[in-house]
């Protein structure tokens, strides 16, 4: 059960990494100029960059969690 919370909290940190990603390529390629290594380039990037950007989100998160229920209330 743990596991699959976990993996659906990476798909989800996963796809919001992957639209940001492919938002901000799409906009410096609107704005440059595009080709096809471009988009290539773009999109295997896009895809990279989202499922790295998911796993260390959901990484940060749980070890922050972690240390917030770990220290005593002040």
């Amino acid at each position: 059960m743990k596991f699959a919370c976990a993996a659906s909290w990476i798909a989800v940190f996963s796809v919001a990494g992957y639209t940001f990603v492919k938002l901000t390529l799409a906009v410096v390629c609107w704005v440059t100029g595009h080709d096809l290594l471009e988009a290539i380039v773009g999109s295997i990037a896009s895809i990279a960059l989202g499922v790295a950007i998911g796993i260390e989100t959901f990484l940060w998160l749980r070890d922050w969690r972690a240390r917030k229920l770990g220290s005593p209330s002040t």
